[in-house]
């Protein structure tokens, strides 16, 4: 088998992802090798067609990188909708029992709502992070 053919299905193995093993396996079956040296062959193809890897693996990486960044967004963005309303309900004149539950009721949501920021806030630097190793690849 040629070496740029095998190289080619190095490369688009490992770049949908398949274990190492499995594509060393594959060489040894295809060219008669032993494991070590297909294994060499595999690590050393892999670290000459690195760009083309990442290349080959964007689209997937894009979509969940932006996928996460757009549910912390959104997450974000209820955790802000949710505290202006906490601020805005005792800025309107009510009668003291309309405050007191909307009080209480605010109080036993609060550390949901400081949670699902903190897990939004999380999401947004996860999936920026996660656009930006995707990007660098190109």
């Amino acid at each position: 088998m040629k070496e740029s053919v095998l190289a080619n299905l190095i490369v688009a193995r490992t770049a949908k992802g398949e274990s190492r093993s499995d594509i060393v396996k594959m060489v040894c079956q295809r060219t008669g090798m032993s494991w070590p040296e297909a294994e060499a062959l595999v690590v050393e193809t892999c670290a000459s067609h690195e760009q083309e890897i990442a290349r080959r693996r964007l689209p997937l990486w894009l979509t969940i990188s932006l996928v996460v960044l757009a549910a912390g967004l959104v997450m974000l963005w209820l955790t802000g909708s949710h505290a202006a309303d906490l601020y805005r309900q005792f800025h309107i004149r009510q009668t003291t029992f309309s405050a007191a539950a909307v009080l209480l009721h605010k109080i036993l949501e609060t550390p949901l709502l400081w949670q699902q920021g903190i897990l939004g806030a999380a999401l947004v630097l996860g999936g920026a992070l996660g656009l930006r190793r995707s990007l660098s690849g190109i």
